[in-house]
């Protein structure tokens, strides 16, 4: 649970940790180290995402002078943080940075947030396919106009994007994609996998009766394993991943009739 926190005007980012669904939580996690101090509401919260023990959180602040977005990350198992950096570098004509949004798909992450630069609004996208390799310094503009607030989700290789436009009153989408995961279209009939997310073993299985070359690779393409997998004699293949560390993978199949990729998650 991700929150502004207000002791005696401090405009800290705070997450709550809850390890029993939600009954109870901790006393809470400063995620802002920066200090704000403001006699008023900035009327912006932060936003957060949970990927094994580590909380990634976005937030405003703007003790600088100058509102910006932060980015941290934290563990929930030592609750500790360590200190906030900003989400882009310098820009030329920029006067504000705020409402940030994070989402994942496994470990490729995305954050949107409004920003004014020579007066001039637009909504900005970072994404990066593996977030322990951190984000680019380039950004790509969504959207712009009179642009408010926006929201994002990461789907199986898609991005999702929507946004409010006060030129014309109307909430606004935009769809974008990106490589390397989801099931390909000759596939996508053809194998299942359950349970995914997964955090002890994932289970493949076909209607299609011919050996299939099996291979297992993480995010940045290392193999994991390599298997045959003969359908016509096996109802199922299972693949254990407790010991794998959580993140994304990519199970590769290839037969005589049917290949393709499938993503998994290990949670």
């Amino acid at each position: 649970m991700s929150y502004r926190d207000n002791f005696s005007n401090l405009r800290d980012t705070w997450v709550g940790v809850s390890n029993d669904g939600g009954v109870s939580f901790t006393d809470g996690m400063d995620m802002d180290q920066t200090g704000w101090i403001l006699a008023s509401c900035p009327s912006s919260g932060p936003d957060a995402i949970i990927l094994g023990d580590t909380i990634y959180s976005v937030f405003m602040n703007g003790e600088s002078g100058v509102d910006r977005v932060y980015f941290n990350n934290a563990s929930m198992v030592a609750m500790s943080t360590g200190p906030s950096t900003l989400m882009t570098g310098s820009i030329a004509g920029l006067t504000v940075q705020n409402y940030p949004r994070i989402s994942n798909f496994g470990n490729a992450v995305a954050v949107v947030w409004k920003q004014t630069v020579s007066g001039a609004n637009e909504i900005p996208i970072l994404f990066t396919y593996d977030i322990e390799d951190g984000f680019s310094s380039v950004y790509e503009i969504v959207a712009t106009e009179s642009v408010v607030s926006a929201d994002v989700v990461l789907g199986d290789g898609e991005i999702h994007v929507v946004w409010q436009n006060n030129t014309d009153g109307k909430v606004k989408y935009r769809k974008g994609t990106f490589p390397g995961a989801g099931i390909t279209k000759s596939a996508a009939s053809t194998f299942r996998i359950s349970p995914n997310p997964s955090s002890y073993t994932w289970s493949l299985s076909t209607d299609v009766r011919e050996i299939f070359n099996v291979t297992l690779t993480d995010a940045k393409g290392a193999v994991i394993l390599e298997r045959c997998f003969d359908a016509s004699e096996n109802a199922e293949l299972i693949i254990e991943n407790k010991d794998l560390p959580f993140g994304t993978y990519f199970l590769n199949l290839e037969g005589k009739s049917v290949s393709g990729s499938i993503s998994l998650i290990r949670q």
